[in-house]
């Protein structure tokens, strides 16, 4: 069956299909959502590495060409750095902040809260330009004298043909309201000239002193020490008849001194017509293979796990409300430090030097425009759900993929929005959203900051899939469930979806062996307070839910405890509204005991779970947040149900929505917990040191 989140008679396609012949996992309640799709919600499956050996780009060095033409002309063309070519500024860019704006779009969610700039009253209205990429001068970059530059890249259309030639606009931003910039043409030497470099000019990377701008099947390569100043009263291309040289009124032209691209020339059918199916060409065309060596329509720079180049395909999207399908790949191409170049892996058979990516992965996003990733986060430019083809201009939305879990939409930004960049200024860090409407602008904000797409998140309480490893379950803000298999060496596989309808459900407990089989079972309670079991199968699925009972709304915190009291048989802690924990003793056939009061004043807690053998003395301890002070503290099991006074563990504990007792994840002999930064959505592990305390923290990635 299909999963549809609907109102007003318009459906947004589920993530997948769930074949029917599989156990059923529907919940009582049906999962409801408005539309629009509201900002955080769950859109679409997560990304998933691929294997891509046809993933590569070839080198060719062109510095020679470059270096033949200034020996021809030593002084009409003289090197000069984009310092000295920002220095030289001619344009007055208009300041943007929230409270005195240049740029207005009610549909724009993060207008508010922009700075940022835009082009003067000529380029933000111009037809003849249309603005791509953005980049940044981060601390990899060139210096510039302290000074943040900020460059767009663009392409000309002339006569309705596009991609007649392109330019760089540099900007001196270390001041939005003051902001200057100039253009600079982008032309391609030749043994006695130079010419216009056709291209749509996708991106622009800047990484030390070499500028990278995309091209679709590679990379056009530009050294930033390397400006030619031109006559800017010379209207011409190249060189003129009495020897000088001009740019069509430009003041720098930047010569091409090498080139990335990809050899393997293959057909790409187009979206919307088949007859204009043609070469290697990104856009509206795409194929549906992420085996397929990429297109590169979308591109930036990401710092933080070693210098790379992220590219991503820029595909089409032909359905109205349909978010996913084939996004086409994202990959990471890895720079290499001592030359600022791509790292070279091997020669290609005709001798060149080859590029390859050291991860690639299927986006499932649909009409993605660009791409920019930090620290394992990937944030996705794309139409919003409610897109029509061929419709009136709507505003883009961001989509943010954390890893292995479902991609959310972040926020609708401005109309037509093109590529991503990111920055660390002063230890915060910056996000630039380009855009190629005919109201243009180039918006800076905070990093996006918001809650994780799972709702609810459970260790399984076992393996349950009978191979040795403990796995993990969540349903997301679509109501759907996830199974996350343990990797046995201190993280999860991508999940498998398992079913849709657990929107309506408010707990999840992994419960372990309920029911004497060595099958992790799970219980989750409803929205009218009923507790339904499901029994595990031992192959990661379960039955059909199980009524277990009604009441279970009148109980604020639900955990698995493990064998507490030490017969055999897992248990539950449990406190209700009015502070009391109870403990839910197991029979291993299914059900549980009559509760049994352990303590009270336990509504001082906002967080609770089973937590394993802290202490290393071989009976399960019990971990609780103090809502107020954030203070974690450790309550000693005593192997009869009961536990030992409490055990400060310190705080700034208020800052995690979720605490993760996870068993041995990380694969060492102690029992490990797993947390959630609220504001994020980002998880870290603890690792159990045995002695009840836990290791500095680590962020985590599944």
């Amino acid at each position: 069956m299909t999963t549809y989140l609907r109102r007003a008679g318009i459906a947004l396609a589920s993530l997948v299909a769930v074949v029917a012949t599989q156990a059923v996992l529907a919940a009582p309640q049906a999962v409801a959502a408005d539309w629009p799709v509201p900002s955080g919600s769950t859109v679409a499956k997560p990304l998933t590495p691929v294997s891509n050996s046809k993933a590569k780009l070839e080198y060719t060095d062109l510095t020679d060409v470059a270096n033949k033409l200034q020996a021809a002309n030593p002084t009409a063309l003289r090197d000069h750095s984009i310092g000295t070519v920002v220095s030289a500024a001619d344009l007055d860019g208009v300041g943007l902040d929230g409270r005195r704006s240049c740029f207005t779009d009610p549909g724009d969610e993060v207008l508010a809260t922009s700075t940022g700039f835009c082009w003067n009253a000529e380029d933000t209205s111009t037809t003849v330009w249309m603005p791509q990429g953005v980049a940044t001068n981060t601390e990899a970059s060139l210096p510039v004298d302290g000074r943040q530059i900020v460059i767009g890249s663009w392409y000309k259309t002339e006569e309705g043909q596009k991609n007649q030639a392109s330019r760089l606009t540099i900007a001196n931003a270390s001041d939005t309201t003051r902001v200057r910039y100039i253009r600079v043409m982008l032309v391609e030497p030749d043994g006695t000239s130079f010419r216009r470099l056709a291209t749509h000019a996708d991106a622009v990377v800047w990484y030390k002193n070499w500028l990278f701008v995309g091209n679709g099947e590679g990379y056009w390569v530009f050294d930033a020490n390397r400006f030619w100043k031109v006559d800017p009263s010379r209207t011409h291309m190249g060189k003129g008849a009495d020897g000088i040289f001009g740019a069509e009124g430009y003041s720098y032209a930047l010569p091409l001194v090498g080139k990335y691209y990809d050899p393997e020339q293959i057909t790409i059918p187009h979206a919307m017509d088949p007859a204009q199916d043609q070469k290697f060409e990104c856009g509206t065309w795409h194929r549906e293979d992420p085996t397929d060596s990429p297109c590169h329509g979308g591109a930036s720079l990401d710092l933080s796990n070693g210098a790379h180049l992220v590219s991503a395909e820029v595909t089409a999207r032909k359905t109205t409300g349909v978010v996913e399908g084939f996004g086409g790949t994202i990959a990471r191409w890895p720079f290499d430090s001592s030359t600022g170049l791509l790292r070279h892996s091997g020669l290609s058979a005709s001798g060149k030097p080859v590029a390859r990516p050291t991860e690639v992965l299927f986006s499932p996003i649909l009409g993605a425009q660009g791409i920019v990733s930090r620290d394992n986060t990937y944030l996705i430019p794309a139409p919003c759900p409610e897109y029509v083809p061929g419709g009136a201009a709507m505003n883009s939305c961001i989509y943010r993929a954390l890893p292995k879990q479902p991609v959310q939409l972040w926020k609708r930004v401005s109309k037509h929005i093109e590529n991503l960049a990111y920055e660390t200024v002063d230890g915060k860090v910056q996000l630039w959203i380009s855009n190629e409407s005919t109201s243009r602008v180039m918006e800076r904000v905070e990093w996006p900051q918001l809650g994780g797409p799972l709702r609810l998140i459970t260790d399984a309480g076992g393996d349950t899939k009978t191979d040795g490893i403990r796995d993990m379950f969540a349903v997301d803000h679509r109501g759907l469930l996830w199974r996350y298999d343990g990797t046995g060496s201190g993280g999860y596989h991508t999940p498998e979806l398992l079913g849709g309808g657990w929107g309506g459900m408010t707990k999840l407990v992994g419960a372990g062996d309920l029911t004497g089989d060595r099958r992790p079972d799970l219980l989750a309670v409803d929205g009218e307070g009923k507790l339904w079991r499901y029994n595990g199968d031992g192959n990661g699925r379960h039955s059909a839910p199980l009524y277990v009972g009604g009441g279970w709304n009148g109980i604020r915190l639900l955990t698995n405890a493990g064998d507490v009291t030490s017969d055999g048989f897992p248990d539950l802690y449990a406190v209700d509204t009015t502070g009391t924990l109870y403990l839910y003793p197991g029979t291993g056939t299914g059900a549980h005991k009559a509760r049994v009061a352990v303590a009270t004043g336990w509504n001082v807690y906002s967080r609770i779970t089973g937590a394993g053998n802290l202490n290393s003395d071989d009976k399960p301890d019990l971990l609780a947040v103090h809502g107020t002070t954030g203070h974690l503290y450790r309550f000693d099991g005593d192997g009869v149900g009961g536990h030992s006074l409490p055990t400060d563990l310190k705080g700034g504990w208020e800052a995690f929505d979720t605490l993760i007792g996870a068993g041995k994840l990380n694969a060492d002999a102690t029992d490990d917990l797993v947390v959630r930064e609220s504001s994020t959505g980002e998880f870290k592990l603890y690792a159990g040191t045995g002695n009840g305390t836990f290791a500095t923290p680590q962020a985590w990635h599944f």
